[in-house]
């Protein structure tokens, strides 16, 4: 089941999917993961993801497909922890994440489109949008995020890249055992961003899309696949951080058993937002990371705690969906009333919030300010139900 929702019918609209799928993860196609409207696709992206399209190019497309959902899932894992010297300021905590999403859209629609040189450009903002959201949640989580937020104000200089990498891998050394593969990582991403930037400061006349593509306004097939490659590339690095700065999502559960339709938000995930992260890691390479942090005290203390509260009964759970729909003012007409459609709704409408919660338009200083913003935007809620799979 994939469910949508989207806050606010005026000024800025966000949007969430949430999927439930059992066994193995279904291949949704590249548009609706990306939520184009069929207004948005041309004759190039009907190419792409139809029937005619070569077997390679299809291949490229399903791996870049998994790798952009395997990303948006980390949206999951997003925390707000807070230090007794600062403030309650959940707003606008997870912003570089999701900017990274814009990003990333932005990029595979321009591919989708056939604007392969607009797609390539994009690669490297998306970078080092990951890499900062990596970056201050290394120097911040535990400790306190006032540095963060004074930066973020527009205090202080912008981080060079180089020294946002040195910084996320040295406090990531403390936590992996497999120090020569986090080295590796470390010096790949450096040498794709590189390659990034050489390809943004006016490249030479053989590293051109228009030399290679056969011409001014041309749709190369060379070009849109030479994007998947880098694209699957750059996913790989950035998907292999995360779950290294996020392990939780590697360690699924039945969160609604427990915590029914809300719960601490970030500290663990179910088995559909860990299956689409593993599917696109692969079981040998899932399986070397759960070995590396099954025993952690993180994975540990989380799992125990969730451990140690009693399953919900059958009436409680209900109560709990009576008060989902109080505290969302959920006024849909059409709700379901199977446990995985509303599993489903409430993903997707904790994702949209999500989303809203860091585009607030100004710097908020508390919890009650930051809603009052939201209400006044007229925040609303819609629900697509738009494809089952069972």
């Amino acid at each position: 089941m994939l469910d949508k929702l989207a806050l606010a019918e005026e000024g800025p609209r966000f949007g969430a999917y949430a999927e439930w799928f059992d066994s193995e993860p279904p291949e949704r196609p590249l548009s609706q993961i990306l939520g184009l409207e069929g207004w948005q696709a041309n004759e190039i992206a009907s190419w792409m993801l139809g029937p005619e399209c070569p077997e390679g190019m299809q291949v490229m497309i399903q791996q870049v497909s998994r790798g952009i959902q395997a990303y948006m899932q980390f949206q999951d894992c997003l925390q707000i922890t807070f230090t007794l010297d600062e403030g309650l300021e959940p707003f606008n905590r997870h912003y570089l994440y999701f900017e990274s999403l814009v990003y990333l859209r932005e990029s595979a629609a321009a591919w989708l489109s056939g604007n392969s040189l607009a797609a390539c450009t994009l690669l490297r903002p998306f970078l080092e949008l990951a890499l900062s959201h990596a970056y201050w949640h290394a120097k911040c989580e535990g400790r306190s995020y006032k540095p963060y937020y004074k930066w973020l104000g527009g205090e202080g200089h912008k981080i060079g890249f180089r020294n946002m990498l040195e910084d996320t891998f040295k406090r990531l050394r403390s936590q992996v055992k497999n120090r020569a593969r986090l080295g590796q990582l470390e010096d790949d991403i450096h040498k794709f961003y590189k390659a990034l930037c050489s390809y943004n400061h006016t490249p030479r006349v053989d590293e051109s899309l228009t030399f290679t593509g056969g011409g001014l306004g041309q749709v190369s097939y060379d070009n849109l696949y030479f994007y998947a490659v880098w694209a699957d590339l750059v996913l790989s690095q950035v998907i292999f951080l995360f779950t290294l700065t996020y392990p939780a999502i590697l360690f699924p559960v039945e969160l609604h058993k427990k915590w029914g339709f809300g719960g601490p938000a970030g500290l663990l995930v179910d088995p559909r937002t860990s299956a689409l992260v593993q599917h696109f890691l692969g079981p040998e390479t899932t399986q070397r990371l759960q070995g590396e942090f099954a025993g952690s005290a993180e994975i540990t203390n989380r799992l125990q705690l969730y451990n140690d509260y009693p399953d919900l009964t059958e009436m409680e759970l209900e109560e709990d969906w009576k008060k989902f729909l109080r505290d969302s003012r959920s006024k849909e007409a059409d709700l379901p009333n199977e446990l995985i459609g509303r599993l489903t709704m409430v993903k997707a409408h904790y994702r949209a919030l999500a989303w809203a919660m860091n585009y607030i338009p100004a710097r908020v200083t508390s919890r009650d300010q930051g809603i009052k913003i939201l209400r006044e935007q007229d925040a609303t809620v819609e629900i697509t139900r738009l494809k089952s799979w069972f």
